[in-house]
Protein backbone atom coordinates (compact mmCIF):
# COMPACT_ATOMS: atom_id res chain seq x y z
CA UNK A 1 0.00 0.00 0.00
CA UNK A 2 2.86 2.43 1.23
CA UNK A 3 4.51 1.64 -2.24
CA UNK A 4 1.21 2.09 -4.77
CA UNK A 5 1.31 5.89 -2.76
CA UNK A 6 4.41 6.45 -3.65
CA UNK A 7 4.10 5.85 -7.17
CA UNK A 8 1.17 7.51 -7.36
CA UNK A 9 2.66 10.64 -5.60
CA UNK A 10 5.99 10.47 -7.85
CA UNK A 11 3.72 10.67 -10.92
CA UNK A 12 1.65 13.61 -9.80
CA UNK A 13 4.84 15.48 -8.77
CA UNK A 14 6.37 14.93 -11.96
CA UNK A 15 2.97 16.05 -14.25
CA UNK A 16 3.15 19.40 -11.94
CA UNK A 17 6.66 20.01 -13.35
CA UNK A 18 5.95 18.65 -16.71
CA UNK A 19 3.17 21.16 -16.73
CA UNK A 20 4.91 23.93 -15.88
CA UNK A 21 7.96 23.83 -18.13
CA UNK A 22 5.34 23.04 -20.55
CA UNK A 23 3.62 26.08 -20.25
CA UNK A 24 7.13 28.05 -20.32
CA UNK A 25 6.79 29.11 -16.71
CA UNK A 26 10.36 28.84 -15.03
CA UNK A 27 9.76 27.68 -11.73
CA UNK A 28 13.04 29.29 -10.36
CA UNK A 29 12.33 32.32 -11.65
CA UNK A 30 8.45 32.84 -11.04
CA UNK A 31 8.16 31.97 -7.25
CA UNK A 32 9.54 34.67 -5.58
CA UNK A 33 9.85 34.92 -1.97
CA UNK A 34 7.00 35.46 0.79
CA UNK A 35 6.96 39.09 1.37
CA UNK A 36 8.56 40.28 4.29
CA UNK A 37 6.93 42.28 6.94
CA UNK A 38 8.22 45.37 5.11
CA UNK A 39 6.35 44.08 2.60
CA UNK A 40 3.06 43.83 4.09
CA UNK A 41 2.26 43.42 7.55
CA UNK A 42 1.20 40.34 8.86
CA UNK A 43 -2.31 40.75 10.88
CA UNK A 44 -2.22 40.73 14.37
CA UNK A 45 -4.49 39.01 16.78
CA UNK A 46 -7.09 41.21 18.46
CA UNK A 47 -6.32 42.50 21.87
CA UNK A 48 -8.22 40.86 24.41
CA UNK A 49 -10.85 42.30 26.61
CA UNK A 50 -9.67 42.95 29.73
CA UNK A 51 -12.00 41.72 33.26
CA UNK A 52 -13.69 45.00 33.41
CA UNK A 53 -14.73 44.92 29.73
CA UNK A 54 -16.14 41.18 30.22
CA UNK A 55 -18.08 42.24 33.11
CA UNK A 56 -19.97 44.86 31.13
CA UNK A 57 -21.89 42.55 29.26
CA UNK A 58 -25.14 41.79 30.07
CA UNK A 59 -25.57 38.37 27.66
CA UNK A 60 -24.36 35.54 29.94
CA UNK A 61 -22.77 33.08 26.67
CA UNK A 62 -21.18 36.23 25.16
CA UNK A 63 -19.18 37.47 28.56
CA UNK A 64 -18.97 33.72 29.43
CA UNK A 65 -17.54 33.34 25.98
CA UNK A 66 -14.78 36.50 26.68
CA UNK A 67 -13.76 35.19 30.11
CA UNK A 68 -13.17 31.76 29.03
CA UNK A 69 -10.90 33.59 26.27
CA UNK A 70 -8.91 35.56 29.11
CA UNK A 71 -8.60 32.45 30.72
CA UNK A 72 -7.58 29.79 28.76
CA UNK A 73 -4.28 29.24 28.86
CA UNK A 74 -3.95 31.54 32.63
CA UNK A 75 -1.72 29.70 35.27
CA UNK A 76 -2.93 29.68 38.71
CA UNK A 77 -1.40 32.82 39.59
CA UNK A 78 -2.96 34.82 36.76
CA UNK A 79 -5.91 33.87 37.69
CA UNK A 80 -5.86 34.40 41.71
CA UNK A 81 -4.45 37.89 40.37
CA UNK A 82 -7.66 38.36 38.27
CA UNK A 83 -9.73 37.57 41.21
CA UNK A 84 -7.87 40.52 43.24
CA UNK A 85 -9.65 42.53 40.35
CA UNK A 86 -13.16 41.70 40.92
CA UNK A 87 -13.22 43.77 43.76
CA UNK A 88 -12.46 47.07 41.29
CA UNK A 89 -14.82 45.71 38.47
CA UNK A 90 -17.97 47.74 37.47
CA UNK A 91 -20.75 47.75 39.63
CA UNK A 92 -22.77 45.53 37.50
CA UNK A 93 -24.99 42.28 38.06
CA UNK A 94 -22.79 40.14 36.56
CA UNK A 95 -19.45 40.81 38.65
CA UNK A 96 -20.22 38.28 41.34
CA UNK A 97 -20.47 35.69 38.26
CA UNK A 98 -17.49 36.43 37.19
CA UNK A 99 -16.09 35.67 40.09
CA UNK A 100 -16.95 32.23 40.17
CA UNK A 101 -15.82 31.34 37.12
CA UNK A 102 -12.83 32.53 38.04
CA UNK A 103 -12.81 30.11 40.98
CA UNK A 104 -14.04 27.22 38.85
CA UNK A 105 -10.73 27.87 36.51
CA UNK A 106 -8.38 28.12 40.05
CA UNK A 107 -9.89 25.11 41.22
CA UNK A 108 -9.00 23.24 38.46
CA UNK A 109 -5.43 24.31 37.91
CA UNK A 110 -4.38 24.12 41.60
CA UNK A 111 -7.66 22.95 44.16
CA UNK A 112 -6.77 23.43 47.60
CA UNK A 113 -4.98 27.04 46.70
CA UNK A 114 -8.67 27.88 45.30
CA UNK A 115 -10.63 26.63 48.26
CA UNK A 116 -8.03 28.71 50.95
CA UNK A 117 -8.54 31.24 48.60
CA UNK A 118 -12.22 31.60 48.86
CA UNK A 119 -12.73 31.18 52.33
CA UNK A 120 -10.10 33.23 53.12
CA UNK A 121 -12.00 35.85 51.05
CA UNK A 122 -14.84 35.43 52.74
CA UNK A 123 -16.29 34.46 49.64
CA UNK A 124 -19.93 34.11 48.76
CA UNK A 125 -21.34 30.00 49.63
CA UNK A 126 -22.42 29.52 45.28
CA UNK A 127 -18.36 30.28 44.81
CA UNK A 128 -16.92 27.47 47.93
CA UNK A 129 -19.61 25.41 46.25
CA UNK A 130 -18.48 25.57 42.74
CA UNK A 131 -14.41 25.07 44.18
CA UNK A 132 -15.32 22.04 45.66
CA UNK A 133 -17.66 20.70 42.52
CA UNK A 134 -14.42 20.96 40.91
CA UNK A 135 -12.31 19.87 43.03
CA UNK A 136 -14.57 16.45 43.72
CA UNK A 137 -14.80 16.03 39.85
CA UNK A 138 -11.32 15.37 39.68
CA UNK A 139 -10.06 13.54 43.48
CA UNK A 140 -13.44 13.44 45.69
CA UNK A 141 -11.68 11.73 48.40
CA UNK A 142 -8.66 14.86 48.45
CA UNK A 143 -12.09 17.37 48.71
CA UNK A 144 -13.57 15.97 50.98
CA UNK A 145 -10.36 14.53 53.30
CA UNK A 146 -10.15 19.37 52.77
CA UNK A 147 -14.00 19.89 54.10
CA UNK A 148 -13.30 18.14 56.87
CA UNK A 149 -10.86 20.45 58.47
CA UNK A 150 -13.26 23.84 57.34
CA UNK A 151 -15.55 25.05 59.89
CA UNK A 152 -18.97 23.93 60.07
CA UNK A 153 -20.58 27.05 57.81
CA UNK A 154 -18.54 26.54 55.16
CA UNK A 155 -18.59 22.44 55.67
CA UNK A 156 -21.96 22.33 54.93
CA UNK A 157 -21.73 24.56 52.01
CA UNK A 158 -19.21 21.91 50.08
CA UNK A 159 -21.27 19.60 51.58
CA UNK A 160 -24.09 20.84 49.24
CA UNK A 161 -21.11 20.77 46.73
CA UNK A 162 -20.67 16.83 46.96
CA UNK A 163 -24.60 16.41 47.28
CA UNK A 164 -24.41 18.15 43.30
CA UNK A 165 -22.14 15.13 41.95
CA UNK A 166 -25.64 12.57 42.48
CA UNK A 167 -23.03 10.14 44.41
CA UNK A 168 -24.71 7.30 45.41
CA UNK A 169 -26.89 7.31 48.93
CA UNK A 170 -24.12 5.17 50.62
CA UNK A 171 -21.15 7.40 49.18
CA UNK A 172 -23.06 10.58 50.18
CA UNK A 173 -23.94 8.96 53.80
CA UNK A 174 -20.19 8.01 54.44
CA UNK A 175 -19.20 11.64 53.13
CA UNK A 176 -21.87 13.36 56.00
CA UNK A 177 -20.39 11.15 58.67
CA UNK A 178 -16.77 12.20 57.76
CA UNK A 179 -18.02 16.20 58.04
CA UNK A 180 -19.46 15.64 61.24
CA UNK A 181 -22.99 13.92 61.28
CA UNK A 182 -25.94 12.62 59.34
CA UNK A 183 -28.54 15.75 60.39
CA UNK A 184 -25.55 18.02 58.22
CA UNK A 185 -26.93 16.14 54.92
CA UNK A 186 -30.53 15.77 55.73
CA UNK A 187 -30.83 19.59 56.26
CA UNK A 188 -28.76 20.29 53.14
CA UNK A 189 -30.87 17.53 51.23
CA UNK A 190 -34.14 19.62 52.02
CA UNK A 191 -32.52 22.54 51.14
CA UNK A 192 -31.61 21.30 47.53
CA UNK A 193 -34.86 19.79 46.86
CA UNK A 194 -35.79 22.99 47.04
CA UNK A 195 -33.49 23.98 44.79
CA UNK A 196 -33.63 21.69 42.45
CA UNK A 197 -37.91 22.60 42.78
CA UNK A 198 -36.41 25.97 41.83
CA UNK A 199 -34.34 25.25 39.48
CA UNK A 200 -37.03 26.64 36.38
CA UNK A 201 -37.21 29.57 38.75
CA UNK A 202 -39.70 31.48 36.33
CA UNK A 203 -42.39 28.22 36.77
CA UNK A 204 -41.85 27.78 40.60
CA UNK A 205 -42.34 31.47 40.99
CA UNK A 206 -45.80 30.88 39.23
CA UNK A 207 -46.82 27.96 40.88
CA UNK A 208 -46.09 29.90 44.45
CA UNK A 209 -48.05 32.46 43.31
CA UNK A 210 -51.11 30.08 42.63
CA UNK A 211 -50.89 28.51 46.46
CA UNK A 212 -52.96 29.58 48.47
CA UNK A 213 -52.71 30.23 52.33
CA UNK A 214 -50.29 31.10 54.90
CA UNK A 215 -47.37 28.71 52.70
CA UNK A 216 -47.87 30.34 50.07
CA UNK A 217 -45.40 33.73 51.65
CA UNK A 218 -43.00 31.34 52.86
CA UNK A 219 -42.22 29.57 49.83
CA UNK A 220 -42.37 32.99 47.91
CA UNK A 221 -39.45 34.29 50.31
CA UNK A 222 -37.15 30.86 50.23
CA UNK A 223 -37.62 31.39 46.03
CA UNK A 224 -37.03 34.98 46.42
CA UNK A 225 -33.97 34.55 48.28
CA UNK A 226 -32.63 31.73 46.28
CA UNK A 227 -33.08 33.30 42.97
CA UNK A 228 -31.64 36.74 44.28
CA UNK A 229 -28.32 34.13 44.87
CA UNK A 230 -28.15 33.34 41.06
CA UNK A 231 -30.39 36.54 39.44
CA UNK A 232 -31.15 39.67 41.49
CA UNK A 233 -32.26 41.67 38.56
CA UNK A 234 -34.90 38.53 37.67
CA UNK A 235 -35.42 38.54 41.14
CA UNK A 236 -36.36 41.61 41.88
CA UNK A 237 -38.74 42.35 38.95
CA UNK A 238 -40.53 39.37 39.89
CA UNK A 239 -40.88 40.30 43.10
CA UNK A 240 -42.15 43.89 41.78
CA UNK A 241 -44.97 42.07 39.60
CA UNK A 242 -46.60 40.53 42.57
CA UNK A 243 -50.33 41.40 42.89
CA UNK A 244 -50.67 43.31 46.56
CA UNK A 245 -48.44 46.14 47.28
CA UNK A 246 -47.61 44.55 51.22
CA UNK A 247 -46.59 41.89 50.09
CA UNK A 248 -44.60 42.89 46.94
CA UNK A 249 -42.64 45.05 48.99
CA UNK A 250 -41.82 42.39 51.54
CA UNK A 251 -40.50 39.91 48.72
CA UNK A 252 -39.01 42.83 47.29
CA UNK A 253 -36.78 43.58 50.14
CA UNK A 254 -36.26 39.88 50.83
CA UNK A 255 -34.35 39.70 48.02
CA UNK A 256 -32.59 42.90 47.56
CA UNK A 257 -31.04 42.40 51.02
CA UNK A 258 -30.02 38.96 49.74
CA UNK A 259 -28.42 40.57 47.04
CA UNK A 260 -27.19 43.56 48.87
CA UNK A 261 -25.44 41.05 51.15
CA UNK A 262 -23.36 39.40 47.91
CA UNK A 263 -22.76 42.32 46.15
CA UNK A 264 -23.69 45.86 47.29
CA UNK A 265 -22.07 47.58 44.71
CA UNK A 266 -24.04 46.08 41.80
CA UNK A 267 -27.39 46.51 43.93
CA UNK A 268 -26.88 50.15 44.31
CA UNK A 269 -26.37 50.60 40.72
CA UNK A 270 -29.31 49.03 40.05
CA UNK A 271 -31.01 50.71 42.61
CA UNK A 272 -30.26 54.21 41.75
CA UNK A 273 -31.86 53.53 37.98
CA UNK A 274 -35.32 52.80 39.66
CA UNK A 275 -38.24 54.97 39.34
CA UNK A 276 -37.96 57.43 42.77
CA UNK A 277 -41.67 56.56 43.27
CA UNK A 278 -41.60 53.13 43.82
CA UNK A 279 -40.13 51.62 47.02
CA UNK A 280 -36.45 53.13 47.02
CA UNK A 281 -36.46 54.61 50.48
CA UNK A 282 -37.03 51.08 52.08
CA UNK A 283 -34.59 49.22 49.60
CA UNK A 284 -31.90 51.64 50.39
CA UNK A 285 -32.66 50.99 54.21
CA UNK A 286 -32.68 47.10 53.65
CA UNK A 287 -29.22 47.91 51.98
CA UNK A 288 -27.73 49.77 54.78
CA UNK A 289 -28.84 46.89 57.29
CA UNK A 290 -26.78 44.52 55.32
CA UNK A 291 -23.82 47.39 55.32
CA UNK A 292 -23.81 47.83 58.92
CA UNK A 293 -23.59 44.24 59.79
CA UNK A 294 -20.37 44.32 58.17
CA UNK A 295 -19.22 47.13 60.38
CA UNK A 296 -20.68 50.97 60.94
CA UNK A 297 -17.29 52.66 59.60
CA UNK A 298 -17.80 50.26 56.21
CA UNK A 299 -21.16 51.50 56.04
CA UNK A 300 -20.21 55.02 56.35
CA UNK A 301 -17.41 55.05 53.85
CA UNK A 302 -19.86 53.23 51.29
CA UNK A 303 -22.41 56.50 51.74
CA UNK A 304 -19.99 58.43 50.03
CA UNK A 305 -19.52 56.23 47.12
CA UNK A 306 -23.68 55.93 46.69
CA UNK A 307 -25.50 58.70 43.79
CA UNK A 308 -26.32 61.90 45.56
CA UNK A 309 -30.35 60.79 45.57
CA UNK A 310 -30.10 57.94 47.35
CA UNK A 311 -28.01 59.40 50.69
CA UNK A 312 -30.54 60.75 52.21
CA UNK A 313 -31.93 57.47 52.39
CA UNK A 314 -28.65 55.53 53.16
CA UNK A 315 -28.15 58.11 55.97
CA UNK A 316 -31.42 57.11 57.73
CA UNK A 317 -30.71 53.62 56.92
CA UNK A 318 -27.62 53.63 58.33
CA UNK A 319 -29.20 54.74 61.80
CA UNK A 320 -31.09 52.04 61.50
CA UNK A 321 -27.72 50.06 62.15
CA UNK A 322 -28.76 51.22 65.91
CA UNK A 323 -32.13 49.59 66.63
CA UNK A 324 -31.91 46.89 68.98
CA UNK A 325 -31.85 43.74 66.50
CA UNK A 326 -28.02 45.00 66.00
CA UNK A 327 -26.23 43.57 68.48
CA UNK A 328 -23.12 44.03 67.51
CA UNK A 329 -22.64 47.44 67.90
CA UNK A 330 -19.71 48.35 70.34
CA UNK A 331 -18.88 51.63 71.63
CA UNK A 332 -16.66 52.16 68.83
CA UNK A 333 -19.01 52.39 66.49
CA UNK A 334 -21.45 54.49 68.81
CA UNK A 335 -18.40 57.41 68.52
CA UNK A 336 -18.19 56.63 64.92
CA UNK A 337 -21.90 57.76 64.51
CA UNK A 338 -21.47 60.32 66.66
CA UNK A 339 -18.16 61.69 64.75
CA UNK A 340 -19.96 61.27 61.49
CA UNK A 341 -23.05 63.08 62.51
CA UNK A 342 -20.68 66.10 63.07
CA UNK A 343 -19.20 66.09 59.86
CA UNK A 344 -23.17 66.27 58.02
CA UNK A 345 -24.76 70.10 56.58
CA UNK A 346 -26.34 71.86 59.37
CA UNK A 347 -29.72 70.74 57.27
CA UNK A 348 -29.21 66.73 57.38
CA UNK A 349 -27.97 67.08 60.99
CA UNK A 350 -30.91 68.58 61.96
CA UNK A 351 -33.18 66.21 60.19
CA UNK A 352 -31.04 63.08 61.47
CA UNK A 353 -30.42 64.12 65.52
CA UNK A 354 -33.82 62.69 66.80
CA UNK A 355 -33.41 59.76 65.04
CA UNK A 356 -29.70 58.74 65.94
CA UNK A 357 -30.70 59.93 69.67
CA UNK A 358 -33.28 57.37 69.54
CA UNK A 359 -30.78 54.78 67.95
CA UNK A 360 -27.94 55.97 70.97
CA UNK A 361 -30.77 55.25 73.33
CA UNK A 362 -30.77 51.71 72.76
CA UNK A 363 -27.10 51.25 73.56
CA UNK A 364 -25.83 53.51 75.87
CA UNK A 365 -28.01 55.84 77.16
CA UNK A 366 -25.58 57.90 79.26
CA UNK A 367 -23.37 58.83 76.63
CA UNK A 368 -26.60 59.41 74.43
CA UNK A 369 -27.28 62.56 77.20
CA UNK A 370 -23.88 63.58 77.25
CA UNK A 371 -24.10 63.83 73.23
CA UNK A 372 -27.47 65.14 73.18
CA UNK A 373 -26.57 67.61 76.25
CA UNK A 374 -23.11 68.97 74.00
CA UNK A 375 -25.25 69.49 70.58
CA UNK A 376 -25.87 73.14 69.58
CA UNK A 377 -28.99 74.99 67.08
CA UNK A 378 -32.23 73.73 66.02
CA UNK A 379 -31.42 69.65 66.24
CA UNK A 380 -30.61 69.66 70.76
CA UNK A 381 -34.44 69.65 71.18
CA UNK A 382 -35.75 67.35 68.54
CA UNK A 383 -32.56 65.09 69.55
CA UNK A 384 -33.61 64.84 73.08
CA UNK A 385 -36.98 64.41 72.49
CA UNK A 386 -36.36 61.35 70.16
CA UNK A 387 -33.84 60.36 73.29
CA UNK A 388 -36.43 60.23 76.40
CA UNK A 389 -39.35 59.03 74.42
CA UNK A 390 -37.24 56.18 73.49
CA UNK A 391 -35.78 55.65 76.91
CA UNK A 392 -39.57 55.96 78.36
CA UNK A 393 -40.95 52.68 76.33
CA UNK A 394 -37.62 50.81 77.47
CA UNK A 395 -37.39 51.82 80.86
CA UNK A 396 -39.80 54.46 82.22
CA UNK A 397 -38.31 54.93 85.76
CA UNK A 398 -34.98 55.31 83.94
CA UNK A 399 -36.00 57.82 81.81
CA UNK A 400 -37.53 59.66 84.65
CA UNK A 401 -34.41 59.61 86.77
CA UNK A 402 -32.33 60.65 83.82
CA UNK A 403 -34.49 63.68 83.99
CA UNK A 404 -32.67 64.62 87.34
CA UNK A 405 -29.24 65.23 85.42
CA UNK A 406 -30.53 68.14 82.70
CA UNK A 407 -29.50 71.37 83.65
CA UNK A 408 -30.93 73.00 80.41
CA UNK A 409 -33.86 74.74 80.67
CA UNK A 410 -35.13 74.31 77.04
CA UNK A 411 -33.78 70.37 77.10
CA UNK A 412 -35.65 69.69 80.31
CA UNK A 413 -38.70 70.83 79.13
CA UNK A 414 -38.24 68.61 75.55
CA UNK A 415 -37.78 65.51 78.10
CA UNK A 416 -40.99 65.90 80.17
CA UNK A 417 -42.93 66.84 77.31
CA UNK A 418 -41.55 63.25 75.82
CA UNK A 419 -42.06 61.27 78.66
CA UNK A 420 -45.07 62.52 79.66
CA UNK A 421 -46.50 62.02 76.25
CA UNK A 422 -44.91 57.92 76.33
CA UNK A 423 -46.61 57.73 79.65
CA UNK A 424 -49.95 58.63 79.53
CA UNK A 425 -50.77 56.56 76.18
CA UNK A 426 -51.09 54.08 78.89
CA UNK A 427 -51.30 55.56 82.31
CA UNK A 428 -52.59 59.39 81.69
CA UNK A 429 -53.50 59.28 85.54
CA UNK A 430 -50.64 58.24 86.92
CA UNK A 431 -48.45 60.83 84.50
CA UNK A 432 -50.70 63.26 85.97
CA UNK A 433 -49.74 62.51 89.65
CA UNK A 434 -45.82 62.80 88.39
CA UNK A 435 -46.34 65.53 86.04
CA UNK A 436 -47.87 68.21 88.48
CA UNK A 437 -44.73 67.47 91.26
CA UNK A 438 -42.04 68.47 88.70
CA UNK A 439 -40.10 71.23 90.24
CA UNK A 440 -39.39 73.29 87.30
CA UNK A 441 -42.81 74.88 86.58
CA UNK A 442 -41.69 75.33 82.44
CA UNK A 443 -41.39 71.22 82.51
CA UNK A 444 -44.29 70.76 84.48
CA UNK A 445 -47.06 72.90 82.56
CA UNK A 446 -45.00 70.72 79.10
CA UNK A 447 -45.71 67.25 81.42
CA UNK A 448 -48.93 68.05 82.22
CA UNK A 449 -50.58 69.88 78.77
CA UNK A 450 -49.20 66.56 77.20
CA UNK A 451 -50.68 63.92 79.66
CA UNK A 452 -53.98 65.93 78.81
CA UNK A 453 -53.19 65.79 75.29
CA UNK A 454 -52.80 62.24 75.34
CA UNK A 455 -55.73 61.48 77.07
CA UNK A 456 -57.75 64.07 75.06
CA UNK A 457 -57.23 61.54 72.48
CA UNK A 458 -58.70 58.49 74.12
CA UNK A 459 -61.33 59.51 76.32
CA UNK A 460 -61.64 63.48 75.84
CA UNK A 461 -65.08 64.07 77.99
CA UNK A 462 -63.32 62.12 81.15
CA UNK A 463 -60.07 64.93 80.16
CA UNK A 464 -61.60 67.69 80.20
CA UNK A 465 -63.49 67.17 83.38
CA UNK A 466 -60.21 66.61 84.97
CA UNK A 467 -58.55 69.30 83.33
CA UNK A 468 -61.55 71.71 84.73
CA UNK A 469 -60.98 70.56 88.55
CA UNK A 470 -57.90 72.37 88.51
CA UNK A 471 -57.44 75.58 90.04
CA UNK A 472 -57.97 78.28 87.69
CA UNK A 473 -56.07 81.18 87.07
CA UNK A 474 -52.40 81.40 84.96
CA UNK A 475 -51.47 77.46 85.46
CA UNK A 476 -54.84 75.89 84.49
CA UNK A 477 -55.08 78.78 81.44
CA UNK A 478 -51.73 77.62 80.08
CA UNK A 479 -52.51 74.08 79.86
CA UNK A 480 -55.94 74.65 78.31
CA UNK A 481 -54.20 76.92 75.42
CA UNK A 482 -52.02 73.58 74.72
CA UNK A 483 -55.23 70.93 74.94
CA UNK A 484 -57.69 73.03 73.12
CA UNK A 485 -55.95 71.87 69.41
CA UNK A 486 -56.81 68.31 70.00
CA UNK A 487 -60.05 68.80 71.40
CA UNK A 488 -60.46 70.30 67.86
CA UNK A 489 -58.77 67.54 65.73
CA UNK A 490 -61.15 65.11 67.49
CA UNK A 491 -64.31 67.77 66.68
CA UNK A 492 -65.05 68.14 70.13
CA UNK A 493 -66.11 71.54 70.11
CA UNK A 494 -69.09 71.00 72.89
CA UNK A 495 -66.15 70.47 75.09
CA UNK A 496 -63.93 73.59 73.29
CA UNK A 497 -66.94 75.96 74.67
CA UNK A 498 -66.50 74.69 78.21
CA UNK A 499 -62.49 75.55 78.11
CA UNK A 500 -63.76 78.27 75.87
CA UNK A 501 -65.76 79.45 79.14
CA UNK A 502 -63.18 78.49 81.71
CA UNK A 503 -60.47 80.51 80.43
CA UNK A 504 -59.33 83.58 82.36
CA UNK A 505 -56.28 85.05 80.10
CA UNK A 506 -57.23 86.94 76.74
CA UNK A 507 -55.13 84.94 74.99
CA UNK A 508 -56.08 81.42 75.55
CA UNK A 509 -59.83 83.24 75.31
CA UNK A 510 -59.18 84.43 71.45
CA UNK A 511 -57.26 81.27 70.79
CA UNK A 512 -60.22 78.75 71.11
CA UNK A 513 -62.76 81.48 70.17
CA UNK A 514 -61.02 82.42 66.83
CA UNK A 515 -61.32 78.27 66.20
CA UNK A 516 -65.01 78.29 67.50
CA UNK A 517 -65.49 80.65 65.07
CA UNK A 518 -64.50 79.21 61.78
CA UNK A 519 -66.02 76.00 62.83
CA UNK A 520 -69.70 77.54 63.15
CA UNK A 521 -69.45 80.00 60.16
CA UNK A 522 -69.22 76.41 58.44
CA UNK A 523 -71.85 74.66 60.28
CA UNK A 524 -73.99 77.22 62.30
CA UNK A 525 -73.51 80.45 61.30
CA UNK A 526 -76.06 81.87 64.06
CA UNK A 527 -73.62 80.24 66.55
CA UNK A 528 -70.70 82.10 64.85
CA UNK A 529 -72.07 85.27 65.63
CA UNK A 530 -71.52 84.43 69.15
CA UNK A 531 -67.67 84.43 68.66
CA UNK A 532 -67.24 87.03 65.60
CA UNK A 533 -65.22 89.15 67.96
CA UNK A 534 -62.26 86.96 67.46
CA UNK A 535 -62.65 86.19 64.09
CA UNK A 536 -59.80 87.20 61.61
CA UNK A 537 -61.05 90.83 61.07
CA UNK A 538 -60.84 91.23 65.17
Amino acid sequence: MAGTVGVVLGITLAWFVFERTESGLDTASTLSPLPTPMDEPEPTAAPSRSLADIAMVADDFERNAGLYDLIADASAARIEGLLGEVPTLPSTPHRYDVARVLYIRFAALDPQAAVDHVIESDGRPSWIVAVYRAWAHADLDAAVAHAATLARTARMHAMRAFIDLDLPDWRLEAIAKQLDGESMIAAIRRQEDQRRDAEDYASAWQSALDMEGQGRFGRLANLAHAWATENPVAAMEAAAAIDGFQLSQMIQSIAFQQWAADDASAATAWLAEQDRTTNVRSLTYGLMRSLTRQGITHAIAFIDTMPQHLRSHAEQGLIQGLQPYNTNLGNDDVEALINWHGTLEPARRHGLAGILATGLANHDPDRALDWVASIEGREREQAMTGLMARLASNDLAMAKGMMERIEDRDLLVAAARAVANAEAMHAPRRTLQWASLLPNESARIEAVSAAFGRWSNGDPDAATRELLYLPSGAYRDAIVARVAPVLGFEERFDLLEQLFESAESAGTRRQIGRMLYYHFTETDPRRAADYRQYGPES
